[in-house]
């Protein structure tokens, strides 16, 4: 009988069963109702100085994603940050005026967002569609998010 079991030691392998699904090391992992997965390849939206409301709204959503603490988010943000927008970061953060994410995100909106001269709820108010239905519906979605975005 032993000497059976011993015949059978060389198809018992010590190595550890190969690792099922998705699962990779090098890469983040997600987890859903389908179990581990790869997390995947979001890019940090670049930040310029036109529409600053949007770029902060992804921001918010791209840094939880990933997983990354708020101590973090204030850094790897200005190395997306170009041109009028850069500049701008670099003085208020030489000049200390920037203490966390928040107050970054509240200060970025207010500098550069572009207030029209008419109000957005006076933009909703006048709407009035002058060519395609798609056309009305983009510009509405547009002056609906500016009145969520009011500073």
């Amino acid at each position: 009988m032993l000497q059976e079991i011993l015949t059978y030691m060389p198809i018992i392998s010590t190595d550890p069963p190969p690792k099922l699904g998705f699962h990779s090391t090098s890469q983040p992992i997600g987890s859903s109702i389908i179990g581990p997965h790869k997390l995947a390849p979001i890019q940090f939206p670049r930040f310029s100085s036109t529409n600053p409301d949007c770029w902060v709204f992804q921001a918010k959503h791209y840094f939880p994603f990933y997983n990354i603490q708020e101590q973090d988010r204030l850094i790897i943000a200005s190395f997306y940050l170009d041109n009028d927008a850069s500049e701008w970061f670099n003085w208020v953060y030489r000049n200390k005026q920037l203490s966390d994410w928040t107050h970054f995100t509240s200060a970025l909106v207010k500098r550069f967002w572009f207030r029209e001269l008419k109000s957005p709820e006076g933009q909703l108010a006048k709407l009035q569609q002058t060519s395609t239905v798609q056309d009305y519906c983009a510009r509405f979605e547009a002056i609906t998010n500016h009145t969520m975005f009011l500073p």
